[in-house]
């Protein structure tokens, strides 16, 4: 018997055999634990008429949508549901009666919030805008601060807003 020859080359790969069957499903793994969410907190009030105010909570007398707050129309205190991070905004429009020393300022829970203070003058529109923490149950409104009877009202159909949006 002779020597053993070369290896010859490698054929080509042939076709691919049919899939086996799908195995059976697993056992359901354990329920996760219950999750937390807050549903989302915010509002828009406004004034859309003349408004006399004497030292007091500027009254708003509508809302165009607001969701986990409650607000008090006649005083213009907003009740908020959650706890939270808030961004607010209001504005007003100052027609007369406002005399030196006279402003406009965001309260929460009967306290000025501070940075929120504006001198208030005649034929004047005045805003301002603040990022709170508030605990659920806090109140927010618009404050006149103001020696004298302040009279709002705009030709626009707006005397004054307070838009409230929880933002954490």
């Amino acid at each position: 018997t002779g020597a053993t020859g070369a290896t010859g080359p490698t054929g080509p790969q042939g076709v691919q055999g049919v899939a086996g069957e799908i195995g059976p499903t697993g056992p359901t793994g354990p329920t996760g634990p219950a999750g937390t969410s807050a549903a989302a907190s915010f509002g828009s009030f406004y004034n859309d008429g003349t408004e006399a105010v004497d030292d007091a909570s500027l009254p708003m007398s509508a809302t165009n949508a607001s969701s986990n707050m409650t607000i008090t129309l006649g005083t213009g205190v907003v009740t908020l549901q959650n706890a939270g991070t808030y961004q607010v905004n209001y504005g007003v429009y100052t027609a007369s009666g406002a005399t030196a020393g006279d402003s406009v300022a965001l309260y929460r829970n009967g306290a000025l919030v501070p940075g929120t203070e504006r001198t208030i003058e005649n034929n004047t529109a005045t805003n301002a805008n603040a990022v709170i923490t508030a605990s659920a149950g806090d109140t927010l409104n618009v404050q006149v601060l103001s020696s004298g009877s302040v009279t709002f009202n705009d030709d626009q159909g707006v005397s004054a807003y307070l838009t409230i949006i929880q933002i954490a």
